[in-house]
């Protein structure tokens, strides 16, 4: 082990990527990978690593699932650092080959481990129209030619649609918090960014929904019918704002976020939602709502001012005055003379 650590300060990315390699293949599934993921990570920070090596590893962690498949959430979280940091140099039908693989070979409690490692790859920005440089992962590396932006927008697709296939059969449960992580992140690319990337992000919702519980379910054809009314409108008033410098006007604002609030309690009546960070209108209305409720001095309504909570505490009184109403008074005759007493 201290020869292969040694080995990795070559210049060689070659030789290099046989270190990886090794130490992929000595990595137990019972202890930390804390050491081999900041070699990783530290490696991949050089642009000299050409595309086809870095897939060749990542075929590497396929041959070890097949001969250790306890290893399929430490091999998950290792894919994870390639799709960050060089998300537009990997393959994505070799990385969608082995979300497929280790989803499948997981244990129970791994799988939603397993769909949280493809969610991720949906934080990494959608390369926006016309953009050929300057795409960012969340690790501030960027993809800086027309290829390295096309590849980042498939493995973008890839989790999308592999989200939209997967993601009730990993979460199990409809009511799963890791399943509505997936879905708002999928609303999010349904939202924004490329038509390629919208289009299959609409339908990975509409495929989760069908296969969901009623609350996802009529939360996700909430979410589908405002993104059909409401969403490319507000698309087009930021465009037409932005391309004429017009200042919003407070009455622009008050539309924009009573309708947000709309929404938020629509959802909130079928599924719990955090409200002061779920966006139905997706994450471009975030700086309008926030200059409104700043003008107006409105906080982010939370507590009892959620249709959800104001709903259950009102079931709940029903529900006990119901039990105390079927109950038979038998009280106590000195305590009746004692409050007639009083």
């Amino acid at each position: 082990m201290e020869v292969v650590r040694t080995t990795v300060a070559c210049e060689c990315v070659y030789v290099r990527a046989m270190v990886i390699k090794a130490l992929i293949w000595m990595q137990s599934p019972y202890e930390s990978f804390e050491e081999l993921e900041s070699v990783i990570a530290s490696e991949l920070s050089d642009p000299a690593w050409p595309a086809t090596l870095l897939n060749d590893i990542l075929l590497t962690l396929h041959a070890q699932f097949k001969a250790t498949p306890d290893m399929a959430v430490t091999l998950l979280e290792i894919a994870r650092i390639f799709a960050t940091k060089v998300p537009g140099k990997i393959d994505a039908d070799v990385l969608q080959l082995l979300w497929k693989t280790c989803l499948v070979g997981a244990v129970p409690d791994g799988k939603h481990t397993a769909l949280e490692a493809v969610t991720i790859v949906l934080d990494l920005p959608p390369p926006q129209p016309g953009s050929l440089s300057g795409i960012t992962s969340i690790d501030r590396v960027s993809a800086s030619d027309p290829k390295s932006t096309l590849a980042l927008q498939r493995l973008v697709q890839a989790a999308v649609w592999f989200l939209g296939e997967n993601a009730n059969y990993a979460a199990s449960d409809s009511r799963n918090p890791t399943l509505a992580g997936a879905l708002t992140r999928l609303q999010r690319c349904a939202f924004s960014g490329v038509w390629e990337v919208r289009i299959i992000a609409a339908q990975a919702l509409t495929t989760i929904a069908i296969r969901s519980g009623e609350l996802f379910r009529l939360q996700i054809y909430e979410f589908l019918n405002g993104l059909a009314q409401e969403q490319d409108e507000l698309s087009k008033e930021i465009r037409n704002h932005d391309n004429t410098k017009k200042e919003w006007t407070d009455g622009e604002l008050k539309k924009l976020y009573e309708t947000h609030e709309k929404l938020l309690d629509l959802v909130s009546l079928f599924c719990y939602v955090p409200r002061a960070k779920y966006l139905p209108l997706g994450p471009t209305s975030t700086k309008l709502i926030d200059i409104y409720r700043t003008r107006h001095n409105i906080s982010a309504s939370t507590g009892l001012n959620d249709p959800a909570v104001a709903t259950g505490i009102s079931e709940l009184i029903y529900e006990t005055t119901k039990e105390a109403a079927k109950e038979p008074d038998a009280l106590d005759d000195d305590l009746v003379k004692r409050g007639l007493q009083i």
